[in-house]
């Protein structure tokens, strides 16, 4: 009878699996890995999310998963070497008994920062929280870059886990201020001055980085935009409204889906007949080739401080 006991589909602990009738025998069983000492699965994890996932069923009620474990489960874009199965990341609180697991960073937090909420019955730390622990192995880019995830209205954001609930920037500022004192609080107060609401994708957030850091003028993000009669005109990703200088990340389904591709050709144009100048971006030019784009845009706000009458800075 033990025997036809289902196994669950997704990880489970050896201790739930006892107690509810599968033998040590079935436990054993080549089908099932243990991607974790307690923990069995169909298969090892391949991703951090799969990985965190794994280490749930285990996790104990006095800690709670934070960095990039508690990042991939709100949906928000750590950098690609954190993306691996790797190690999971948990918190807890000091004086809280620490696990000793293999494949486990235990993360001792003050008392008072242990800030943690239920997300899908796990315990994670809070967008705010998890933002202040992923300083220790962030640059100041990659955190601007998930801090813009964390506080963008935009419903739309790529990747983000649906229903999301914006951050308020009052709030990470918050947050700040109760880690000082600890690891990395300094690359935090730098990159909380540099977020920006309404983006829409991480590497809307790399270019306006890397033309802040080239010396350009702040930009607008996704800004709404109107003809002189009060039409709408596009949200273009970037704005200098005065200079009537648009830039634009295209991303691949700009290029794969045909009706995009389409609609793409048709608001550049409309938008290039209202005297706007138009710089299109896309991933080769940013990641592999950024001080040609600088040379480009440096070239294009030239142009549209020309067409503007306007005396560049």
């Amino acid at each position: 009878m033990t025997g036809r006991i289902p196994v669950p589909t997704g990880p489970f602990s050896v201790r739930q699996a006892r107690a509810a009738g599968l033998s040590s025998d079935r436990l054993r069983g080549g089908d099932l890995v243990s991607p974790f000492r307690g923990v069995r699965a169909a298969a090892e994890p391949d991703s951090a999310r799969a990985a965190t996932l794994a280490y749930a069923p285990r996790l104990a009620g006095t800690h709670a998963f934070t960095g990039p474990s508690a990042a991939v489960l709100w949906g928000l874009p750590i950098p690609a070497r954190s993306a691996g199965p790797g190690f999971v990341t948990i918190a807890v609180a000091k004086s809280r008994t620490r696990s000793v697991v293999r494949g486990v960073i235990t993360r001792e937090l003050k008392p008072e920062l242990f800030d943690v909420v239920e997300l899908d019955g796990t315990r994670v730390t809070t967008p705010a929280l998890t933002w202040c622990t992923l300083a220790r192995e962030c640059s100041l880019r990659e955190l601007v870059r998930i801090g813009d995830a964390m506080i963008s209205t935009n419903d739309a954001y790529v990747g983000r886990r649906p229903g999301f609930v914006p951050v308020p920037v009052a709030d990470l500022l918050a947050a700040v201020r109760r880690w000082k004192g600890c690891v990395g609080v300094g690359k935090l107060r730098l990159a909380v001055e540099l977020l920006r609401p309404g983006v829409a994708s991480p590497p809307e957030s790399d270019l306006r980085m890397v033309l802040d850091d080239a010396g350009f003028p702040d930009f607008e993000v996704n800004a709404d935009l109107w003809d002189d009669d009060g039409t709408f005109l596009a949200r273009p990703d970037l704005l200098l409204r005065e200079l009537r200088l648009i830039v634009e990340y295209e991303g691949d389904g700009h290029r794969t889906d045909q009706q995009q591709f389409r609609k793409d050709i048709t608001r550049i144009a409309r938008l290039e007949s209202e005297n706007y100048t138009v710089v299109r971006v896309t991933a080769d030019d940013l990641y592999r080739a950024p001080d040609a784009l600088r040379t480009r845009m440096w070239k294009a706000f030239d142009l549209a401080t020309l067409r503007s009458g306007l005396e560049s800075a």
